[in-house]
């Protein structure tokens, strides 16, 4: 299990950029037979890629009945998700492989970003969906337990809209900071149809939080 930790500050040296990455994204990206990873037999216990020189190198530890390390070397070809994810200044975490699929864990600048890469994923011919999304934001100020990420791939675009507008402008706070007339009004809906939408999604997401095992 991937633990995620919250920022820490770190003090600016020369030839550093040091920036905070507010957004934790899991992907899950379909790519059978286009990279020797996707199409590792058994279950990935443990996965170590470098990129360095054109190559790709990988390890990965597969649990079945007894410990088995499979390594592979494979030229980076232009159309390479690690390069895609480098353009948008990612860096591809992977933590699983099987049935043709790798899930990456990455920590986008912000939420356009996120959905740049995913376009540009989707661009090459990959199928890509976006399993957990959270936010790191405030995290180390709240002194709380590490997040739980929720899966906001099923919700639907008008839900994903209200769902975004009603945390930017502080609606689940304590006192709320705003009201669901006032969200309706700059939607452009019905307080009923906000109500609706919201309700949509807040089960959809308490279901993926509590039901997965």
């Amino acid at each position: 299990m991937t633990r995620i930790c919250g920022s820490t500050e770190l003090p600016e040296e020369v030839g550093q950029r040091v920036s905070q990455r507010p957004l934790c994204a899991v992907l899950e990206i379909g790519m059978a037979g286009q990279c020797p990873l996707a199409d590792i037999e058994g279950p990935a216990r443990d996965i170590y890629v470098r990129q360095v020189e054109g190559l790709c190198r990988a390890d990965v530890v597969v649990e079945n009945e007894t410990l088995e390390v499979v390594h592979f070397e494979k030229a980076i070809e232009e159309e390479c998700v690690g390069g895609i994810f480098g353009r948008y200044d990612c860096v591809p975490h992977i933590t699983d492989a099987a049935d043709g699929t790798i899930t990456i864990m990455t920590f986008p600048p912000q939420r356009e970003v996120l959905s740049d890469l995913v376009a540009d994923i989707r661009e090459k011919d990959f199928e890509v969906s976006v399993k957990r999304l959270i936010s790191l934001e405030d995290y180390d100020k709240t002194g709380r337990t590490p997040p739980l990420m929720c899966d906001v791939s099923a919700l639907t675009k008008k839900e994903r809209e209200a769902v975004d507008l009603a945390v930017s402008e502080g609606y689940y706070d304590e006192p709320a900071g705003t009201t669901l007339q006032a969200m309706a009004q700059e939607l452009g809906i019905s307080k009923s149809a906000l109500s609706s939408r919201l309700s949509s999604a807040e089960s959809k997401l308490m279901k993926d939080m509590f039901t997965r095992g």
